[in-house]
């Protein structure tokens, strides 16, 4: 597939995909016997069908080749272990949430009243 079908499907570039991969390839190995075994790019690429797809679970899991529990399954942890990793990224730099900077769209408006 190339960089603009994969951008179409998923949402991000190959490359991004791969970006993710590599940083958190190891910490999707489960070592889980409920689990089938489902390789990390396989676990990344489900994930990133079903929150860029409006496609049911079944469908979802359909198109992979797997229960439709274990493509729930998949979302569910990558997502919840890419959260764990921000947070405790975000713990290791002790930046409090505070200090980020969010623009909504009308804020730029409101700065400069406030700034006259």
């Amino acid at each position: 597939m190339d960089d603009h079908q994969f951008h179409r499907h998923f949402r991000i570039g190959n490359t991004v995909c791969n970006l993710f991969l590599a940083e958190f390839a190891d910490a999707m190995v489960r070592i889980d016997v409920r689990w089938d075994s489902i390789s990390p790019p396989k676990q990344l690429l489900v994930f990133l069908w079903d929150i860029s797809n409006l496609k049911s679970v079944r469908e979802t899991s359909d198109l992979f080749g797997m229960s439709p529990r274990n493509a729930h399954g998949c979302t569910h942890y990558v997502a919840r272990m890419m959260i764990s990793s921000f947070s405790s990224t975000r713990k290791r730099q002790r930046m409090p949430i505070s200090t980020i900077k969010f623009s909504k769209c009308g804020d730029r408006r409101t700065k400069e009243k406030s700034a006259h």
